[in-house]
């Protein structure tokens, strides 16, 4: 039996985003994958609204860089990667991206310190999506 990777998903849902699918569901043993198109524009608003707000308050974003399950620590169990207040440096392992079993490791692309985590551990996240924000720290 062949087994569906991680490339697979992702052309599958390039070939669901230019269909005039609405919503698609797929089940194979383990795998999950459902897809529904309609937006909800206050999300939108919502999600804009907030990302100004940290803007301004000198916050960045640090974005999901793929679609998968999120996870802060190493394991069920393990104390997380990093916590609210934390100051981590630039390359530190903020979590895990869980895409069918390959983890993707997420890093500070800059030394700062955390001021907000946005997904659950075990949540799933979009691509793109905000996962932490992060308060820069000028390195000495």
């Amino acid at each position: 039996m062949n087994v569906i990777n991680a490339d697979d998903v992702i052309q599958l849902l390039g070939v669901i985003g230019e269909s005039k699918i609405d919503s698609f569901c797929l089940e194979l043993l383990s795998l999950k994958l459902q897809v529904n198109k309609h937006r909800n524009i206050e999300d939108d608003i919502d999600r804009e609204s907030s990302e100004v707000k940290a803007a301004h308050e000198g916050l960045v974003p640090i974005r999901a860089p793929v679609l998968g399950l999120f996870c802060i620590a190493e394991h069920h169990g393990a104390p997380p990667f990093v916590e609210v207040g934390q100051i981590v440096e630039q390359g530190a392992v903020l979590c895990l991206i869980d895409v069918l079993g390959e983890l993707h490791a997420v890093k500070a692309d800059l030394p700062g310190r955390i001021r907000g985590i946005s997904a659950l551990d075990g949540q799933m996240v979009e691509f793109d999506q905000q996962i932490f924000s992060l308060e820069k720290i000028e390195q000495q």
